[in-house]
């Protein structure tokens, strides 16, 4: 296997670093983090050849890079927490599956807290594969196989924290996104919480850069929607605009979710890529 390399120490020492390995290619850097499952880093090289920071880095690991939402996202009533237990669990390095430029981390049933079992008492085996791109590009594949006797009920997504100066916040853009308009949104006393319809791929302008979000799935998109969040400057963390794509709505555990057979598997694949203003 090649080597994994460890935490690259950044410029600035007083912010808080949650990678735990990192995985790299001549133009991006992408920390990992298992506990959690968490993408804790994406720095690409920009036209000044400096590696710059697409995620943002919060005072926890919560509110950092991007976090697994895992086996669904929003609520899950009597199913368990927000957002799932998949970023509380410790998953495990594949060391046979990984290389310098991708990372497979794996969590199966037997490996979750016995609380979550109780809520969620489906035996599946889950494999999170972390790949960075020549190009920069940053692609995130689950993999979900259901090893039980009935359905195995799932409606996960991505919860990714885009760094952006809260200043900057009402300069943003979201292609194909009807209704959102971020010039009419109120950053500082009520940021969003809206869920929109999701079509394959968007583009999302900050100023200097773009980001874009992917669904590659094999045989067709699986991402239904993605999810506009932010804090305000009252919060601890604040200089970021989350858009999340999501499987799902909040509850779908429930009301609707993806059902896999016994015997059977569920996939998602999503590249994101960033691309910057010449200009900078």
């Amino acid at each position: 296997m090649a080597e994994i390399t460890g935490t690259l120490p950044l410029p600035d020492q007083d912010r808080r670093i949650f990678d735990k390995l990192q995985i790299q290619s001549e133009t991006a850097k992408v920390g990992v983090n298992p506990e959690g499952g968490y993408i804790t880093s994406w720095q690409v090289k920009n036209p000044q050849g400096d590696f710059e920071d697409i995620l943002y880095r919060g005072s926890n690991i919560r509110r950092t890079g991007i976090p697994t939402l895992f086996p669904y996202y929003g609520e899950g009533g009597d199913k368990g927490d927000n957002h799932g237990f998949g970023r509380n669990s410790m998953w495990t390095i594949d060391t046979e599956k990984s290389t310098g430029k991708k990372v497979v981390m794996k969590l199966s049933s037997e490996q979750i807290s016995l609380e979550a079992k109780e809520k969620y008492p489906y035996p599946f085996d889950a494999e999170i594969t972390i790949e960075v791109g020549e190009d920069g590009s940053l692609v995130y594949s689950l993999h979900v196989a259901n090893k039980g006797q009935e359905n195995l009920p799932l409606s996960p997504g991505l919860h990714p924290y885009w760094a952006v100066s809260h200043k900057d916040k009402s300069a943003i853009t979201i292609k194909s996104m009807e209704g959102f308009d971020a010039k009419s949104v109120d950053w500082e006393q009520n940021p969003p919480d809206n869920v929109f319809p999701y079509k394959g791929k968007t583009a999302i302008s900050f100023p200097g850069k773009d980001i874009s979000i992917e669904d590659i799935t094999e045989n067709g998109p699986v991402v239904e929607y993605l999810v506009v969040w932010s804090q305000t400057p009252q919060k601890d963390d604040f200089n970021f605009v989350c858009v999340e794509p999501v499987c799902g709505n909040d509850n779908d555990i429930n009301n609707n979710p993806i059902l896999v057979k016994p015997n059977e598997s569920w996939n998602m694949r999503i590249r994101f890529s960033a691309t910057f203003d010449p200009a900078g």
